[in-house]
């Protein structure tokens, strides 16, 4: 799947009529966690040939920062 055929899944998914939006941070470096708010999902799409290492202890990081019984 595509970054443009994700972004059309997610915008037509239930959030319709809701108070949420869809945000693209394709190619844009994440943040510590602590730039971020409780409100936002991050979806990494790549290739297995990519070397992804900094990005998924970055997104780690950002997983143990997640409070408790959030989703």
């Amino acid at each position: 799947m595509s970054v443009i055929g994700l972004k059309q899944l997610i915008a037509e998914s239930n959030w319709q009529g809701k108070a949420v939006g869809l945000i693209t941070g394709y190619g844009e470096e994440l943040g510590a966690p602590e730039v971020y708010q409780n409100d936002r999902v991050f979806v990494h799409m790549f290739l297995a040939t990519d070397n992804n290492k900094a990005v998924e202890r970055k997104l780690a990081a950002l997983e143990k920062s997640r409070p408790s019984g959030s989703a």
